[in-house]
């Protein structure tokens, strides 16, 4: 199915799968960073910044194709074919 039935498509499987293991690996780092922190009295800074990144990787794999669709524009044009 490639749209529904207010006109918009569905973003494809495979892009939500990389979302959901991108974000799925920032909530990993992040409770990763909390358990250095407490348990290990650790520098956590680098593992939010990879937390930070997989976040943002997977709002541009999830909301990115909408974005980039918002701008096209379609043109209907009456022509004869030869």
């Amino acid at each position: 199915m490639v749209g529904s039935a207010q006109g918009r498509a569905r973003p494809r499987t495979y892009l939500l799968a990389a979302a959901a293991a991108a974000a799925s690996a920032a909530a990993m780092l992040v409770g990763f960073a909390i358990v250095s922190a407490l348990a290990l009295h650790a520098t956590y800074a680098g593992l939010l910044l990879g937390a930070a990144w997989c976040a943002t990787a997977a709002l541009a794999l999830w909301q990115g194709p909408r974005l980039y669709r918002a701008g096209l524009t379609y043109e209907v044009t009456e022509g004869t074919w030869s």
